[in-house]
C-alpha cells in the first residue's frame, strides 16, 4: 500500500529538538584545539619540520588532537575495524610526515578559554588510570580503551563549539547544585556530551566498539555487546571525578555486576589515582612543565 504523502510529511515534523541537535553535530568537521597543546606545537611548526626526537609525548595527549588524528585514520576504510592501542600506535600509523601535515592544518584553530585545561587534565589522568587498570588485569584485548579515555568527553568540546553560552550555563548549574554535568545537560539540551561525542565519532567512521562505550559512559543502560568496556569507562571516569571533587554519575552495582567486576577494589584505585592526579596538577604549578617557556 502506497504511503499517503500527507502522512509522510507529518513524519518529517516529528523530529524532536534532540534529533535536530544531533543532525547539527553530524556536520561538525573539526574541533577547536585548547591552548595548552598549541603552545607546545607552534615552536615546532615554526621550524618547518619535525625534529628527529619528536614523538607522541610532545603532543601531551591532548584529546582534540587525538580524535583528529584518529579521524584521519578512520576515513580510510581499510582502517575502520582496527582499534589502536595508544598514542604510539597512532603515531606509527600516521608517520612523521603525516603528523606534521595534520599539525600544520590544525594550528590556526581558535583557542579555548583556560577553563578547558581542567578538561584536558581529566582526560589525561583518566587515560593513565585506564592504562594501569587494563595492564594489571591483563585485559590485552581492551588496550584501545586507553586512547579512548583521552577522547571520552570529546562531546564537551563539540557542545562548547556549537552552543558555547548554553555550555557555560550548564557548567555553572552543575557547580552550583553539585550535580553531574550530564544531568545538567539533560535538563537543558535533552542530551548529554556522551550522546554528542558518540554521534560525532560515528559520523567520522569510528568503530562501534570505540564510540558505544563513550555513548553510554553516563547511562544506566549498557549495550549488551560492550558491557565490560562500558563498565570500565564508567569506573575510570567515576574514580577520576571522585578524586578531583567533580560531581559525577554514581557507580551502579548492576552495571559492575553485569561486567563481572563487582568485586573491584574501589579504595585501592582511588588511593592509587590520587598520586596520578597530584602529578598532573603539578604540571600547572608556577614551576611546572606547562608554565615553562619553550625555546
Amino acid at each position: 500500500m502506497a504511503e499517503n504523502p500527507e502522512n509522510a510529511g507529518d513524519k518529517k515534523l516529528v523530529f524532536s529538538e534532540k534529533d535536530k541537535f544531533l543532525l547539527r553535530i553530524s556536520s561538525v568537521t573539526d574541533l577547536t584545539v585548547p591552548p595548552v597543546i598549541l603552545e607546545q606545537i607552534f615552536p615546532i611548526l615554526e621550524d618547518e619540520k619535525l625534529p628527529d626526537d619528536f614523538g607522541c609525548s610532545k603532543l601531551m595527549h591532548d584529546p582534540s588532537i587525538v580524535v583528529y588524528f584518529l579521524k584521519q585514520l578512520y576515513e580510510d576504510e581499510a582502517n575502520r575495524e582496527k582499534l589502536y592501542s595508544g598514542m604510539d600506535d597512532i603515531f606509527n600509523h600516521l608517520s612523521k610526515e603525516n603528523m606534521y601535515a595534520l599539525l600544520s592544518e590544525m594550528s590556526p584553530m581558535a583557542k579555548f578559554e583556560s577553563v578547558e585545561i581542567e578538561e584536558w587534565k581529566h582526560a589525561y589522568s583518566s587515560h593513565l588510570l585506564m592504562y594501569a587498570l587494563v595492564t594489571e588485569n591483563e585485559f590485552t584485548q581492551l588496550r584501545y580503551l586507553v586512547p579512548l579515555m583521552l577522547v571520552h568527553d570529546i562531546g564537551k568540546l563539540v557542545l562548547h563549539q556549537m552552543v558555547p553560552d548554553t555550555c557555560d550555563a550548564i557548567v555553572e548549574r552543575s557547580r552550583q547544585r553539585m550535580i553531574p554535568r550530564s544531568m545538567a545537560e539533560m535538563d537543558r539540551l535533552e542530551l548529554t556530551h556522551a550522546d554528542a561525542g558518540a554521534r560525532l565519532l560515528k559520523e567520522w567512521h569510528f568503530p562501534a566498539n570505540f564510540y558505544k562505550p563513550i555513548q553510554y559512559h553516563h547511562s544506566s543502560k549498557i549495550p549488551e555487546e560492550y558491557v565490560l568496556e562500558t563498565a570500565l569507562v564508567q569506573f575510570v571516569n567515576w574514580v577520576d571525578c571522585h578524586v578531583r571533587g567533580i560531581p559525577a554519575t554514581p557507580l551502579r552495582r548492576a552495571t559492575m555486576a553485569a561486567a563481572g567486576i563487582e568485586e573491584i577494589d574501589t579504595e585501592y584505585w582511588i588511593s592509587r589515582h590520587k598520586k596520578i592526579v597530584a602529578e598532573i596538577n603539578s604540571y600547572f604549578e608556577p614551576e611546572g612543565i606547562m608554565n615553562k617557556k619553550t625555546n
